[in-house]
């Protein structure tokens, strides 16, 4: 075997180790991240099938109830992103396009964090004029994508920052819906690997170290590029991130920005 053969195997055996490391580390993960919310649906749940407040205790047990549906809500979610992409990484996720009201699914995907940003006194502003663009997409995967970058956005937002939405028109005729907040911004190192589902669980900074699966943004780029559309980022650490779902002039049915 000549050197530059045996360099050549060399080099597959590290990229062959380093992505087996990566799949490991993205497995603890995501086990961790189903975990949460599994065990806040059972321990609540227990709470309220044996009474542990005594029968009297409606308005806890009302609050636990909720507590399970915002559980539930963020394991759909993550199975959701799951199951699309190995769809997408095999080429069989198909689009059932429809003609949808971008402020409608924007209003969606802000209720289903509503609590969330609440709990962490994170503001939502959100500044589209009246209903916004009517588009041609899929309403679900629109959904799916819209829900990612506000989960993100909340969750790397400090206490008392804010998470504004906002669409502009972009040069080529389609628009571009952004999510910027105030939270605590991306390293510039870490801005070429964040969109990859096996690197994106690291710790943004070393002072807070919130894991997650990094599937969100992954299945959300997948998803805007399935529209041929994509996702762009911009971020100042300690500043904040602006991340916009960029979606061609062909998507767009009429010119409300």
């Amino acid at each position: 075997m000549s050197a530059d053969e045996d360099d050549a195997v060399r080099a597959a055996q590290l990229r062959a180790a380093a992505a087996e490391w990566s799949r490991a580390t993205y497995l603890a993960n995501l086990s961790h991240e189903l975990r949460s919310p599994l065990n806040a649906i059972l321990g609540f749940a227990e709470i309220i099938s044996e009474q542990m407040l005594g029968p009297e205790a409606n308005g806890e047990y009302r609050d636990f109830a909720a507590d399970i549906a915002k559980s539930g809500k963020q394991l759909l979610a993550l199975l959701n992103d799951v199951i699309d992409l190995s769809k997408l990484d095999v080429g069989r996720r198909e689009l059932a396009d429809s003609e949808i009201v971008l402020g409608d699914v924007v209003d969606e995907a802000i209720g289903l964090l509503a609590e969330q940003a609440r709990t962490r006194h994170v503001r939502i502003r959100n500044d589209l004029d009246g209903a916004g663009p009517t588009l041609r997409a899929e309403r679900r995967a629109l959904k799916q994508i819209l829900f990612n970058l506000l989960n993100n956005a909340i969750r790397f937002t400090r206490s008392d920052g804010k998470v504004t939405i906002g669409v502009v028109a972009r040069p080529d005729g389609g628009i571009g819906l952004r999510v910027a907040d105030t939270g605590i911004g991306i390293p510039a190192d870490r801005m070429t690997t964040v969109f990859e589902p096996f690197r994106a669980g690291e710790p943004l900074t070393a002072r807070t170290p919130r894991q997650g699966t990094g599937l969100g943004l992954a299945v959300s780029r997948a998803l805007a590029r399935l529209h041929g559309g994509d996702i762009e980022l911009e971020s100042r650490p300690g500043r904040g991130t602006t991340v916009t779902l960029c979606l061609p002039r062909q998507r767009v049915l009429d010119g409300k920005t």
